[in-house]
């Protein structure tokens, strides 16, 4: 035995020796020295299966300082030098040379050695003697080889910095997050500035660590450690790399979150790195800025969760943009939040991009690891998500928190995870996460949007409305159809479903082209509904036999398609032949009434934009621009079928369109319902001992009850859509005003939302023309969501006066047996506040709250108040239900001014008790004294406003008459205009303990006879070009309806209220009336200043 062998057998344990060291190549001994033997076969007696890789770092050749030796050494497989050049090089290492050895120690077990010679970079070379630099690079390389991160130039971090390889992850999380922001770098140029600046991203490190490190949190540290990296920052000279690392140096500050510092069971650290972010507070993100969002870095996906506001709900999408994903989520979610105006919670949006994926012809490999990534993805957000138990708020486990409690954490199915929704459950189950199933709303045991139909039947809501306003019912009269989706789908195939009048005579999805020209309407309704009803069915599998002569079924793939003489005919041209994409182009510009769309893709773009802009390339080449389109009607039930200025260009140019947002709110409203009665379920349940199956029985009995409930509010944002319509015109100033106040508090970005300037209003009030309805839907929401956050940091919210409305946004059977429990739910403030903002917005308008602001310096809980008041004492819900009786049976536009009627005497209402009801306290109180009277006058309204005696109301209610309005709705809404004054009789009459009839009819009398009544005509006449015009206008109405009461009082205090004997007592105050309005009647037209002189003349005259 040589002197070597023998030292080695001194030094190694016999079976060590015997295993590993007679396995050993002479060249190898020879090589190595005695001391470097027995640490590698050390290490080689420590590998098996589950411990593949060791390694060892060692000075180099001694004739060169700067050359170390890096052993890898595997178990039973080899190391190629394509994979461990670039792990290596991506250490800061220069490879030199490579020695392979194989150490065969049995027939099934051998150990693979790569003796790497590395150069190592000038200043590092003494590193060699860290011993904890050594063990945190050694760890680092091995888990670049075992694939436990990734291997790229930010590993130099570790050399260059002393950051372990778990550190070196989390600086790359950050890059990576980085590069979905707008820095104008690619992720590979960030970390390289990182490496380059390698003490700062150790001091980023620090900062995080001093953040967020349960041991190691900080304060004082994190404020030293800010101004060490500031002061570091003022030394870099290069601006693209200050640009990058102050946006890195934002983003630490900005984090309020992490999981970093949890481990599994076992201790070892997860495999996925979260953090949550206060978006305002990164550089170089794009607007608008959601109030937060969390990143969710991992070496098989990456994910961002973007939310408007606290309680916040949106679905979770399997994304294909790894480049820009952000930016895909960023645009849903402002479209969700948008979207979600109309629901409890704002609008929030999330995305995951796989990146191990394998090929997708393994389907079931290929789901699996989705499936798998969108599971951590959650878990990344359930890890920084507090909880709640037994109603108290309990945070989650080593997670120091940097914000206020934020339990609230709701999810949904969207593109790639429309079957997810039960494995999400089942994420928020393994947490015990206090929504239990209500985490994602549409699973197993939930609302089935498809079943119910219910994204389509919303959608379908604004199709009604839109052909009502051409004059067509959309369910009793044929009309054309060319549409974008799949039968089967869900929206499309729904959609196509809900008139049997429907005539498709075209459609197309990302495989077939479908062509009838003229479909037989029985016939293809049936096709349909077989299709539908047909599993995994396509275009393909539509019975040809029920298509009209010239139509077909066509692949988008071939090179060209035939056109038959009836589709040229209807295409309007003269070719034989034509590809797919040049057809499908010309479909979308071809006559019909309806394009419906419930596909994915961006289908509609303006003239103005270039197809990058849209960022759908798949559809560059059909795209077409709004204004070429000759359909008279586009209902979007798919997100995102056309640009917002190419929705406001079809607008312009005559088209009925509103948004995504309004057309498919339904899906969302139904998944809100659904969520928050199962967190009223969860109360019940655990107060009363309620099964889990009970609970499914009644959540499938009310199903039907709570599409009704969800469908009424795509009814009524439709609604309020035509009515802001039907005066967009003259209420354009009004519009101006509020976006600009939406502006100034930082709510709205006009440009960001394609909402005009001022100076294109301006350019529009000079052609008579206001907002078209898809600029009218952005504010609509916004609107809804600003007084939805106003009215939610009220008293309002706690008000009993609005327990009723509360209680109505829960299906009857709810109502009926679980009113207890609907008072105390989890998030009545915020249902109250989104129900009331909601009803506010829809039936008193948009700028409502803002006109009202600027008109009275009363506090927003009065203004409402005051609005909830004057709604119920005029029965105003009664007489709505009245007008939408006539759907399709009168006039469209006649039923818009019957609306807008009942819109205006409940704010002129409003405005009297603003102005006379000093204690609103309780709202109940004062509807319950004041209620019967109203009611009771407002039946008499025919007798006491006489039509012949009231010009301007025997015009209008002829009008009604002439258009088959019932005559009881006719008499009431033609005289609007009195009905305020109704309350003023019911006061004067209580406090004076008169008779009510007695005081109506003396109380018009007296407006009659001396002409206040046509004074107040002339007022209204008024322009309202402006807020100071408007204002004055509404200070006169105000000041003629004190002559009304003046008057009266006079007469009350007089004469009994007898206004004709107290006329006759006060003549000569009556003839100095008479000579004002000889004079003011002899002008064609009056001004405001003439008007404000004669009626405060009047004042004196009557009352002095």
């Amino acid at each position: 035995m040589s002197n070597r062998l023998e030292q080695l057998k001194n030094n190694l344990s016999a079976d060590i020796f015997n295993n590993y060291v007679l396995a050993l190549s002479e060249e190898y001994l020879n090589k190595h020295s005695v001391a470097e033997i027995i640490a590698d076969c050390n290490l080689m007696a420590g590998l098996n299966s589950s411990n593949e890789y060791a390694i060892a770092i060692n000075d180099g050749e001694q004739t060169s300082d700067n050359i170390w030796q890096i052993k890898l050494l595997r178990y039973n497989d080899t190391v190629s030098l394509s994979r461990g050049l670039p792990i290596i090089e991506n250490f800061g290492f220069k490879l030199l040379d490579e020695k392979p050895y194989k150490i065969k120690l049995s027939q099934d077990e051998k150990i693979y050695i790569c003796d790497f010679g590395v150069e190592v970079p000038a200043g590092l070379i003494s590193k060699i003697n860290d011993p904890e630099l050594i063990e945190k690079l050694k760890t680092a390389i091995v888990a670049a080889f075992t694939r436990q991160i990734e291997s790229d130039s930010l590993n130099k971090l570790v050399l260059h910095g002393g950051l372990s390889a778990r550190q070196v992850s989390l600086i790359r999380g950050i890059v990576k997050y980085m590069a979905q922001t707008n820095l104008p770098f690619s992720a590979s140029y960030i970390s390289d500035c990182l490496k380059k600046y390698a003490n700062i991203s150790g001091q980023l490190f620090g900062l995080f660590e001093a953040k967020f490190c349960t041991r190691h949190h900080s304060t004082v540290q994190v404020s030293e450690i800010q101004q060490l990296i500031t002061a570091e920052l003022n030394q870099v000279e290069n601006l693209a790399e200050d640009q990058i690392l102050k946006a890195a140096f934002s983003v630490v500050n900005a984090m309020l979150r992490t999981n970093y510092y949890q481990t599994l069971a076992d201790g070892a650290h997860k495999p996925y790195i979260s953090f949550k972010l206060e978006s305002a507070k990164v550089l170089n993100l794009p607007k608008p800025y959601p109030l937060y969002e969390v990143f969710v870095y991992s070496l098989r996906f990456e994910a961002i969760h973007l939310r408007g506001g606290k309680v916040a709900r949106g679905g979770l999408r399997w994304s294909d943009r790894k480049e820009d994903f952000r930016t895909e989520v960023l645009g849903l979610v402002k479209a969700q939040m948008v979207k979600n105006s109309v629901i409890v919670p704002t609008g929030s949006k999330g995305g995951f991009v796989c990146k191990k994926l394998p090929d997708i012809k393994n389907h079931e490999a290929y789901m699996a690891e989705g499936i798998a990534c969108y599971k951590q993805f959650l878990s990344g957000l359930l890890d920084i998500t507090d909880n709640l138990v037994n109603g108290q708020i309990v945070h989650p486990q080593q997670v120091i928190r940097l914000d206020d409690d934020d339990p609230y954490l709701v999810v949904a199915a969207d593109k790639g995870t429309a079957t997810f929704s039960d494995f999400a459950n089942e994420m928020s189950l393994k947490y015990n996460f206090w929504l239990g199933d209500a985490f994602a709303s549409g699973g197993s045991v939930g609302y089935d949007h498809k079943k119910m139909g219910i994204t389509a039947k919303g959608a379908w809501e604004a199709v009604k409305r839109h052909f009502r306003h051409l004059g067509i019912d959309t369910q009793t009269q044929d009309f054309s159809v060319i549409g974008i989706g799949d039968l089967m789908g869900d929206v499309f195939g729904n959609g196509m479903l809900l008139s049997k009048h429907i005539k498709l005579i075209a459609a197309f999805n990302h495989m077939h082209i479908f062509l009838d020209p003229n479909p037989n309407v029985a016939e293809s309704y049936a096709e349909r509904l077989r299709m539908f009803n047909l599993p995994r069915s396509s275009w393909a599998d539509y019975d040809t036999s029920t298509i009209s002569a010239g139509g077909g079924i066509y692949l988008r793939s071939s090179k060209t398609i035939p056109l038959t003489a009836e589709v040229k005919q209807w295409l309007g041209v003269t070719v034989n032949e034509m590809a797919p994409t040049e057809l499908i182009n010309l479909i979308l510009k071809a006559k019909a009434d309806l394009l419906y769309n419930g596909g994915i893709g961006t289908y509609i773009k303006a003239e103005s934009q270039s197809n990058e802009e849209v960022k759908d390339k798949a559809n560059d080449n059909l795209r077409v621009n709004g204004k070429d389109l000759q359909v008279r009607v586009i209902g979007e039930g798919g997100n995102l079928g056309a640009t917002q200025l190419g929705r406001i260009e079809f607008a312009i140019n005559g088209g009925n369109i509103c948004t995504d947002a309004i057309d498919n709110s339904a899906g969302v409203d139904c998944s809100d319902h659904e969520v928050n009665i199962k967190i009223l379920f969860a109360a019940i349940m655990q107060k009363t001992g309620m099964t889990e199956a009970k609970r499914n029985e009644i959540l499938e009995s009310m199903t039907e009850n709570v599409g009704q409930l969800v469908l009424r509010d795509n009814y009524l944002q439709t609604l309020v859509l035509r009515t802001a319509g039907y005066r967009a015109r003259y209420t354009l100033p009004n519009h101006q005003i509020f976006m600009n106040k939406l502006e100034k508090s930082g709510e709205l970005d006009r440009k960001i939302e394609f909402l005009p300037s001022d100076e294109v209003i301006n350019e529009r009030m000079q052609e008579n023309k206001g907002l078209t309805s898809p600029e009218m839907s952005v504010l609509l929401a916004y609107s809804k969501m600003s007084l939805d956050r106003e009215i939610l940091k009220s008293s309002l919210v706690t008000d009993p006066d609005f327990n009723d409305l509360l209680i109505s946004y829960f299906p009857t059977h709810l109502q009926e047996n679980y009113k207890e429990y609907i008072l105390t739910h989890y998030l009545r403030k915020e249902i109250i506040a989104n129900q009331l903002a909601n009803l506010v917005v829809n039936r008193a308008g948009m700028t409502f709250i803002s006109r009202f602001s600027d008109e009275f310096s009363a506090p927003l809980p009065e203004i409402i108040k005051s609005w909830w008041i004057a709604y119920n004492l005029l029965d105003a819900q009664r007489l709505y239900a009245q007008v939408e009786t006539l759907d399709n049976k009168i006039d469209a536009e006649i039923q818009l001014r019957l609306y807008v009627g009942i819109e205006k005497a409940v704010e002129r209402l409003c405005r009297w008790i603003l102005r006379y009801v000093k204690d609103l306290t309780s709202a109940s109180a004062i509807i319950s004294k004041y209620k019967g009277h109203v009611t009771a006058l407002e039946k008499h309204m025919g007798q006491l406003i006489k039509s012949e005696e009231y010009p301007d109301v025997h015009e209008e209610e002829r009008l009604y008459l002439a258009n088959n309005v019932p005559t009881e709705l006719a008499t009431v809404i033609s005289r609007q205009g009195y009905l305020p004054q109704v309350m003023d009789i019911v006061w004067l009459a209580l406090e004076h303990n008169l008779d009510y009839d007695l005081v109506a009819r003396n109380y018009f009398i007296a407006g009659r006879l001396l002409q206040v009544d046509w004074m107040r005509k002339n007022v209204l006449l008024l322009s309202r070009g402006n807020k100071w015009q408007a204002l004055a206008r509404s200070a006169l109405l105000a000041d003629i309806f004190k002559l009304y009461r003046s008057t009266m009082l006079s007469a009350i205090n007089t004469t009994n209220g007898d206004t004709l004997a107290w006329m006759e007592a006060n003549q000569d105050k009556i003839n100095k009336v008479k000579t004002i309005l000889e004079e003011l009647q002899s002008y064609k037209v009056l001004d405001l200043a003439m008007l404000s002189a004669a009626i405060r003349e009047f004042g004196h005259i009557l009352v002095d």
